[in-house]
């Protein structure tokens, strides 16, 4: 497989059990569809090599448990750790909280804590980070677009639920 047709997922962090299991961090929290998952590739002498999966799962926010065909102990899945774990793209979950679309534009902007911060007016395709810029009666803000603020987004009453820290909208 060609490393411009996969995504880097993340890294085997350590192993799970006596029989092979392996965690792998996924630092961005990326959502892949387990389901149709066969293999997934690791990165080995500058290579991506093939792993067909016995079984996958979603263990915690940030972790996938996985046991690969033919590895059934600590010392088939030794070498692998700390090695990059790649996916083909076409298994990649696409959320609106990874990529906004304009149609976010008026959307509003609840915080959990706080209540209601004001409306998007302006989506910042431009940097590195993605920026939902956010206006209210009494100030105007902005914060990067990722999972650890936004929390989940409404399409139908044009809502973001997020957890701001105050220190955010203080700098702005």
């Amino acid at each position: 497989m060609n490393l411009k047709n996969c995504f880097l997922i993340g890294s085997i962090f350590k192993f799970h059990g006596y029989k092979g299991g392996l965690i792998i961090f996924n630092s961005e929290n990326i959502l892949i569809d387990v389901t149709n998952a066969t293999h997934l590739f690791i990165k080995i002498d500058n290579g991506l090599v093939p792993f067909f999966i016995e079984s996958i799962k979603k263990a915690k926010k940030n972790n996938f448990l996985v046991k690969f065909s033919d590895l059934n102990s600590e010392e088939d899945v030794k070498q692998l750790l700390k090695k990059e774990v790649y996916i083909d793209k076409k298994l990649i979950i696409h959320e609106d909280t990874k990529s906004p679309k304009i149609s976010l534009l008026n959307y509003k902007v609840i915080d959990n804590d706080k209540g209601d911060l004001g409306m998007i007016y302006e989506i910042n395709k431009q940097t590195a980070q993605e920026l939902l810029y956010v206006k209210n009666d009494v100030y105007d803000f902005c914060f990067p677009v990722n999972n650890f603020f936004i929390k989940s987004i409404d399409n139908i009453s044009k809502e973001i639920k997020v957890e701001i820290p105050t220190d955010i909208l203080n700098l702005n």
